[in-house]
């Protein structure tokens, strides 16, 4: 692991301090001198995450993973939007092992928490991943940002790049990438699926874009047509609540079919809600995807 310097002059870090355990801590003057020396310490989940490990937890049905499988490996860009906790990288994780092994992946994160190295018996490479992370440093012309590391991605070639938590003027970058035949994945934080456009459009904003405001949010909605919305209850589990489809913009709001969706009634359940609009069917046909694979999910059963 690199030296990370906590002291008055950088008295907030962010890193990690062995294979999956994150620590943040934070130092006077921004804490509290009463309180001293603070920091959080999260373990994360770094153990394959499977379909059935996912379906076991009921935080998706096995229709929505297979919708969500289909649309990653045939050039369709997933958001993940939820609160920190809710289970967003987790789902990430899934996904993207469940990429077809001749698909390079490219992946950006502050801090290692995605594994989706696969070797054989003899430990040789089955697929082709490119694990990377930001470099924060106490000179500016040192650091190594997100924005740094996916322009840089465009020179590998990817073909899914795997955003991990955008906050910033990255989602500028990001965004341009889906719109440019790179299939892109990216978790943020936002209150709904839907929201999450306008989370993303601020975050667009920062880079100091002159795009007007409405095409701005049109080209978000062309990068990121699938957007699911996770939530973690008071008692631990976590859901996707919410699968949409954005299908265009109109007077500057966002306008989305519901695909799936989790009900609360009784014990709650997965439900199938809309069907996939002509267009993603046809992006999915157009990027190799099976005809009968996009039909199911074209209507939905009554």
């Amino acid at each position: 692991l690199g030296v990370i310097i906590l002291d008055g002059t950088n008295p907030i870090v962010d890193s990690y301090i062995a294979r999956g355990i994150r620590v943040s801590p934070m130092i006077p003057p921004v804490a509290d001198r009463r309180s001293g020396v603070v920091f959080s310490i999260r373990r994360q989940r770094m153990a394959r995450v499977t379909k059935q490990h996912i379906v076991d937890w009921y935080t998706a049905s096995p229709e929505m993973l297979d919708f969500l499988a289909l649309c990653i490996n045939h050039g369709v860009s997933i958001g993940f939007a939820g609160k920190t906790g809710s289970g967003k990288t987790t789902d990430i994780s899934f996904l993207l092992n469940a990429v077809e092994k001749d698909k390079r992946i490219y992946t950006i994160e502050e801090t290692r928490e995605l594994d989706l190295f696969s070797v054989d018996d003899k430990g040789n490479a089955l697929n082709r991943v490119i694990h990377t992370c930001t470099r924060p440093s106490e000179m500016q012309n040192a650091d190594v940002d997100m924005n740094d590391l996916l322009r840089k991605a465009m020179r590998f070639s990817p073909d899914i790049i795997a955003v991990a938590e955008m906050r910033g003027a990255e989602a500028m970058v990001a965004q341009e990438a889906a719109r440019t035949g790179h299939t892109v994945v990216t978790s943020l934080h936002a209150n709904s699926a839907r929201k999450a456009y306008n989370r993303i459009l601020s975050m667009c904003q920062m880079s100091g874009t002159n795009v007007s405001t409405e095409i701005l949010l049109s080209f978000i909605v062309e990068a990121f047509p699938v957007m699911v919305f996770k939530r973690q209850f008071p008692n631990g589990t976590r859901r996707m609540m919410e699968i949409v489809e954005a299908i265009g913009i109109r007077e500057g709001t966002v306008q989305a079919n519901t695909l799936f969706r989790f009900e609360h009634e009784e014990e709650g359940r997965f439900t199938r809600v809309h069907g996939i609009s002509d267009g993603l069917a046809e992006i999915l046909r157009e990027n190799g995807s099976d005809k009968a694979a996009v039909d199911r999910f074209k209507e939905v059963k009554t």
